[in-house]
């Protein structure tokens, strides 16, 4: 189950450079054995940020199965979960609404297997995305670099199957052309540095057999939960998707 809790805030001092101090609001929130075992994992089971509409800042939460929504959403989704303090900076939040969404598993197969594949599907970018090839930041928009982080990140939170293959990663490469873009470079705060990384729109179009059109597709509605890229669970990497057409 793939599940995604959207929090409206109310609060002076906010602001998008606070972003990665939210996961340790998420952290005190939740129980604390559940807590350090995320601690040790490389890839976790769960993404977080901060977006501002407007002049409102929102507060969204996504799980990637249902022992991480268990764990995390549920406590947030308490409804005595109605403030909390950010600890960077002092600055006191208090939650206006909440939204939750849920796509069960069977839901994503049946769109997999009785869908019409789609070919061309775009995505925004909201908060700044990046990735890491030997201790180097990588942040030119890569399609084999955006599947593999999916494909790691889905297996991860699905113990039962595995979404790692090379030969399927090689065909969605070769076959997954990014045919526009609106992008610029954005770097992400993080414990007084700067992650340079990139924001903006890109659109793909898929050649290829349905199936690996669709297996592609999938890929992307799941980043929707997932992020892509590094440090998803602080911050990074958030996208939705927009359709076939970058807007220019």
């Amino acid at each position: 189950m793939l599940a995604q809790l959207k929090l409206s805030l109310d609060a002076e001092g906010l602001n998008l450079h606070k972003a990665s101090a939210l996961q340790g609001v998420m952290f005190e929130n939740i129980d604390s054995n559940f807590a350090d075992l995320m601690h040790t994992q490389n890839i976790h089971p769960y993404s977080q940020y901060l977006m501002k509409e407007g002049e409102a800042y929102s507060w969204v939460v996504n799980t990637l199965n249902e022992e991480s929504y268990n764990h995390i959403i549920l406590p947030l989704l308490d409804e005595n979960f109605k403030e909390f303090t950010v600890k960077k900076g002092n600055v006191d939040v208090r939650i206006k609404s909440k939204e939750i969404r849920q796509v069960f598993e069977d839901e994503l197969m049946d769109r997999f297997y009785n869908q019409e594949a789609d070919r061309n599907i775009g995505i925004r970018i909201k908060t700044p995305m990046s990735f890491k090839q030997n201790g180097i930041y990588n942040i030119v928009p890569d399609a084999r670099l955006i599947f593999q982080s999916l494909m790691n990140k889905y297996s991860a939170a699905h113990e039962h199957m595995s979404m790692i293959d090379f030969d399927t990663l090689d065909q969605i490469t070769q076959n997954a052309m990014i045919v526009r873009y609106n992008l610029r470079s954005a770097g992400f705060a993080l414990e007084g540095t700067k992650i340079p990384g990139f924001i903006g729109e890109l659109s793909f179009k898929f050649r290829g057999g349905d199936t690996l059109a669709r297996y592609a597709r999938l890929l992307i509605e799941f980043a929707e939960f997932s992020g892509i890229g590094i440090k998803t669970a602080m911050g990074m990497g958030a996208v939705g998707i927009i359709g076939g057409e970058v807007q220019k």
